[in-house]
């Protein structure tokens, strides 16, 4: 008897497509409904990013992919801790060579002594309102992230600001405002590109004629990748995937070789956790489903809608009150509730033994002897073959 597992554990939100058509939000990935799907548009590599944010990380050892039509493409889950790679994006970030490669708005640009290394860019206002420096980078690819460093000092201006966005939006990606740094600082930004151009703005938030801001070392690299997962599915069942746990901030699922649109109704990664053996398990009850006609006399006029629906009943018999069993599965009832989730054991012997399934509404955890717990469990759904 094999350890059930459990693959439910999901925290990420706020996940970003690459390409999405209409009306198929990405974040319907998450919704843990089979009712729910996201599509892409095209057949290009599409990417689906995921941050989970300044100073905070993701942990995950699996990925758990249902209802979707990726049979003979390559799927990755991949994973980054924001390293770079490849070469620097920005013209110029040194500003040693003048200032070459920036725009002035409201402003003049000027290279200068005494910079974070060597020279830096001095933005002086040109009148009565603040002015700034931008400089557009192309050639970006959508979905891909990268990463942008820059340095602020004070000059004669109050204060200044760093803002990184699209060329309609300088701030989309992110921003710092109203930075009075005496001595050299570094801002370091984050982003996932929506379009193939990103622009980095300079601003001297003065609003005084003459006056000054200064900034230095401006870089932007793509960040690099690591597959968790890759992966090219003979057919559209649903799949589970492991691998060694990574606990990342970045994380991506990146497809390609794609013949038509993809979709996916349900994709999450997270920590699977392990049940332990239990007492009653039988993996092969089953029941079957049908919307039934009856004549008036008992016999059997049609049947529609037929199908047949996997039943897993789980007991374990002894749960220590305070042990690791009663509190996974306590977690599990309290974090996840009626949401469908994958149920499987020994996937790499047994790839056919993965189930998607929905509990019960009933948790039962009765006390049998002093701090020992019987708890059962009963999940409905269907063999995911």
């Amino acid at each position: 008897m094999a350890k059930v597992k459990a693959y439910y554990k999901n925290s990420l939100t706020g996940l970003i497509a690459s390409a999405t058509a209409t009306g198929y939000d990405v974040d319907n990935l998450l919704i843990f409904t089979e009712g729910s799907l996201w599509k892409g548009s095209g057949t290009g590599t599409h990417y689906i990013n995921f941050d989970a944010g300044t100073g905070s990380t993701v942990s995950a050892d699996y990925v758990g992919v249902a209802n979707h039509n990726l049979s003979g493409a390559t799927f990755k889950l991949q994973y980054s801790a924001g390293a770079t790679t490849g070469a620097d994006l920005v013209t110029n970030g040194g500003f040693d060579s003048a200032t070459t490669g920036w725009t002035a708005s409201a402003s003049t640009l000027a290279s200068v002594a005494g910079g974070q290394s060597g020279n830096c860019l001095e933005v002086t206002n040109s009148g009565a309102a603040s002015g700034s420096a931008y400089q557009d980078i192309g050639s970006l690819t959508v979905g891909e992230t990268y990463k942008i460093v820059a340095y602020f000092k004070k000059g004669t201006g109050a204060s200044g600001a760093i803002k990184i966005g699209t060329t309609t939006d300088d701030d989309y990606y992110g921003s710092d405002l109203g930075l009075t740094d005496a001595g050299w600082t570094a801002y370091t930004y984050y982003f996932t590109a929506i379009e193939t151009t990103a622009r980095i703005t300079f601003v001297n938030e003065s609003i005084v004629s003459a006056e000054t801001a200064l900034f230095d070392t401006a870089s932007m690299y793509i960040i690099s990748w690591t597959d968790a997962v890759s992966f090219s599915p003979s057919d559209n069942f649903p799949f589970l995937k492991e691998f060694t746990t990574q606990d990342k901030r970045f994380w991506r699922i990146q497809l390609t070789s794609l013949t038509v649109a993809p979709f996916m109704g349900l994709a999450y990664w997270g920590d699977r956790v392990e049940w332990d053996y239990p007492a009653l398990f039988d993996p092969d009850a089953e029941s079957n489903k049908a919307n039934v006609n009856i004549s008036p006399t008992g016999y059997l006029l049609a049947i529609n809608n037929k199908y047949i629906e996997r039943t897993l009943r789980l007991r374990f018999r002894r749960a220590d009150d305070a042990g690791t069993l009663w509190l996974a599965l306590r977690a599990w009832w309290e974090d996840h509730g009626l949401n469908l989730l994958f149920i499987a054991w020994e996937i790499d012997n047994h790839p056919n033994d993965i189930y998607l399934v929905y509990p019960d509404p009933k948790f039962s955890g009765k006390f049998t002897t002093a701090n020992r717990r019987e708890v059962s469990l009963i999940f409905k759904g269907r063999v995911a073959r």
